[in-house]
């Protein structure tokens, strides 16, 4: 026999022998459990699949693995979680891009951003079928849109691409949950919202509406906290954060486990996470380029239109970044590059 091909023959059995003897000894369990003193993390959700990560973490004790006692609350809308984290009545919120540009606009200069745990394209115009055939019907008519959340940005974009503008339209504001009954009692003709509000909204009217996709790009689902918290609670948020990848991993593998543990918690349709799961929500962790560009566009858009409350500038987005958690628990999560300050001009 060839020396060097038993040679390297005896080089992979090596090989293999030590890559299962890491298995056996750290692969084939669950990490060890945080032998540290435990620490309270509170975090404002919404009630919705975009918070499936914290569900999950919380659900499989992986929180509790890591020294945490996590008290969720949950809200309506990111707007709500933001609020409550600037009112310090929690220490993490979670929120689209969106809302915490329009925050940080409006009082939220000690803000800080970790990443998204989930990137969403949910946002959809539903619209009455007896009087709106196309989307230039819209114009003259009144759409429910929760102020200052990311609908209100989907819809001046799409109304934009329909040949219309917000001046066209009489805007109401709704909440996400009210959406259904202002559709059928006739308080507007048309809603643009996200799931699972536009979903009630299609089982409450049936075949009487229409429905558009309201959305021309993801948004993302931030983890959120402030200077303060971060500095008192360092440790603990990056461990909060290692939970949700160790939840992500599990979202991935077991899904139809993750799945029971969303419908459980919300007592969802099984059809609509169905239609949900992994197509219109994507359960991950990441901090790449796309958003900072998202927020730099969501914020040229609000100077513009008026909700930038006073601002005229954009601000520089990676001031207010708080990488260290994500880069730890999911490296290969984070390719954003940094960039120079820009004003908008």
């Amino acid at each position: 026999m060839n020396k060097k091909y038993t040679f390297t023959g005896i080089a992979l059995l090596v090989v293999v022998g030590l890559c299962t003897g890491w298995y056996l000894l750290y692969g084939g369990r669950d990490k060890p459990k945080y032998d540290g003193p435990i620490e309270r993390v509170s975090i404002g959700t919404v009630s919705n699949e975009t918070s499936t990560l914290v569900l999950i973490a919380e659900s499989n004790g992986y929180f509790s693995d890591s020294g945490l006692d996590v008290a969720v609350r949950e809200f309506q809308s990111g707007n709500f979680s933001v609020d409550a984290l600037l009112d310090n009545k929690v220490d993490l919120a979670s929120c689209s891009e969106f809302a915490l540009v329009e925050r940080i606009f409006k009082r939220g200069k000690n803000l800080r951003y970790m990443g998204s745990y989930a990137t969403v394209e949910n946002t959809e115009v539903v619209a009455r079928k007896d009087m709106i055939k196309s989307p230039g019907d819209l114009k003259g008519k009144k759409i429910g849109v929760t102020n200052t959340s990311i609908a209100s940005f989907y819809l001046g974009v799409f109304l934009t691409f329909n040949g219309l503008t917000l001046d066209d339209v009489e805007q109401v504001d709704i909440k996400p949950f009210d959406m259904k009954d202002a559709m059928a009692e006739g308080r507007v003709d048309a809603v643009i919202t996200w799931e699972p509000n536009s979903w009630a909204v299609k089982e409450k009217m049936g075949d009487s509406v229409v429905v558009w996709p309201g959305q021309n790009q993801p948004y993302y689902w931030l983890l959120v906290s402030s200077d303060k918290v971060l500095r008192e609670k360092e440790g603990a948020i990056g461990r909060f954060v290692a939970a949700l990848a160790r939840a992500e991993d599990f979202a991935r593998q077991k899904r139809d486990q993750a799945k029971e543990i969303v419908r459980a918690r919300y007592n969802f349709n099984p059809a609509y996470l169905n239609e949900v799961w992994w197509t219109k929500t994507r359960y991950e962790l990441s901090l790449d380029q796309a958003l900072l560009v998202a927020m730099e566009d969501e914020a040229r858009w609000m100077i513009k239109n008026g909700m930038s409350h006073g601002h005229r500038e954009i601000p520089d987005y990676l001031q207010y970044l708080h990488s260290d958690a994500m880069v730890k628990a999911r490296p290969g999560s984070v390719s954003l590059i940094a960039t120079e300050k820009r004003k908008d001009n």
